[in-house]
Parts: C-alpha cells; structure tokens; sequence
C-alpha cells in the first residue's frame, strides 16, 4: 500500500497536468484503504486534502457499493468540517464543498442523521424518519449558505454551483435565528459521531456515546423541551467531556 503523502503529491501533479485517466486510477487506489488513509491523513496533517480526493471520487462516481459510498461520504465530511473549523483562508471553497457534498449526496447521511437524531422514529416509521433527516440536511445546508453570505458579500451569486444548490433546495432560505442554531448544532453533533464512529476504538465508545447525547437529542426532534436547555446540556457534555473536550471546547464555532 502506498502512502498518503506520495497519493496527495501525485494527485496534484495528474489535475496540474490535466490527466484525468491517471487521477482517475489514483483514486481508485484509495478506496479500498480509505480507513487507513483517513488515519495517515490525521497523522500528516492533510486531511483537507484526503477529503478533497473523497470528494472527487464521489463526483467521477468512481465507488460501486452503497456501504463504500456511505462511508467515502462520512469520511469527507469529516475533513472538510476539520478544515472549516480551522477557519482557513480558503474556507469558502471548504464551505463550498460541505454545501455540494450534503445536497448530491444526501442519502449517504440520512442513516447517520437518523442514529443519532430520530432513532425512535426508525423503529415505527422509516420513512418518516427519512424525510425528517433529508429535511436536517437542508437546514445544514442553509446554515453554511448562511454563513458565506455573512462573510462573502455577494460572492455566492457569481457561483454557478452554489446557485444550482440553493434552487435546489426546497425548504424556504430564511432560517430563523432559532433553526440556525440548530442547523450549527446539527453540524457540531453529526461531526462528532462520525468521528467517534471511525475511530480505531469506536466500539469502545459507541454505547457511551449514545447513551449520553444522541438518546437525549431524539426528544427534540418533536417536543415541547426548550432549545436553550438543550444546547446547554450538549454544551456541557462536550465541554466535561475527555472524549471530546478537545473538539468541542465550546459549542460557538463560527463556522462548524
């Protein structure tokens, strides 16, 4: 198996070259070994750029299995979310990325979404569960859409992309300042599953994880339990937390 360094180099050189047959083949490489990769790309310090090779298999539809398509997905959403709260100079094109992944591929997060958020309503009706969840993804679409007009101008009107995705998308744009705490959140929580899940000892952590937050989160979804209670008892978890203190310090992130 090669290493991710050299992958990263020579996918620069085949898109600077415009070899696409090449790039083409490069990635397919990867995705057999994307877990071990995801890792490398942790340990070098380059995981924006392991999601942006994901990401591009995605695009090229290079992956044939649905359970691969899920997890190449998840793990490119964990990148790209690493790279926004970085808060790089480049963050729109991250934002970017994070607004086109969630909208072409929805489907590969709707099981996660629905794990942790409307698990009891999996149990008595998928389908309700599954367009709840299509309907999250949306919100968290619209709270980076949010987030580029607040700090882009007028730039997203001279995205051709970004403008196929936002009249793609069927919820209405003016989210309240309620919804898009909640959209940040939404953001903040699904970040923080994934990567517990592709951790080398996820099993460890899987029960305690959800018998903390997720079970917890599922009352809001449809009840009466105030938004302000909740994020202060996330905030709390995340902040006590030695699993994730490191990640969630603070539940106000500019932009995860």
């Amino acid at each position: 198996m090669n290493k991710l360094e050299n992958i990263l180099d020579e996918s620069l050189l085949h898109s600077a070259s415009g070899d696409r047959k090449a790039l083409r083949l490069l990635l397919k490489k990867v995705i057999p070994d994307r877990f071990h990769y995801y890792h490398e790309s942790r340990d070098i310090t380059r995981q924006e750029e392991y999601a942006d090779l994901l990401y591009k298999i995605l695009l090229l539809e290079l992956d044939e299995e649905e359970e691969e398509s899920i997890e190449l997905a998840e793990l490119a959403y964990l990148g790209i979310s690493e790279c926004i709260s970085s808060a790089p100079v480049h963050i729109y094109e991250c934002l970017k990325k994070r607004i086109i992944l969630m909208h072409y591929f929805a489907d590969y997060f709707t099981d996660s979404l629905i794990e942790v958020f409307l698990k009891k309503y999996r149990e008595n009706n998928l389908l309700e569960a599954r367009n709840l969840a299509l309907e999250s993804i949306e919100r968290m679409q619209l709270f980076d859409i949010f987030l580029i007009e607040q700090n882009f101008d007028d730039r997203i009107d001279r995205d051709e992309q970004l403008t196929d995705v936002c009249n793609g998308i069927e919820l209405a744009p003016n989210l309240t300042d309620e919804e898009l705490t909640e959209a940040q959140l939404m953001h903040q929580v699904l970040y923080a599953y994934l990567k517990a899940k592709y951790r080398k000892w996820y099993k460890k952590t899987e029960s305690f994880f959800k018998l903390s937050v997720f079970s917890f989160l599922t009352i809001r979804i449809k009840s009466s339990f105030s938004w302000e209670s909740l994020t202060s008892v996330v905030a709390t978890f995340f902040s006590g937390s030695s699993l994730f203190h490191n990640d969630f310090s603070s539940l106000e992130f500019s932009f995860v």
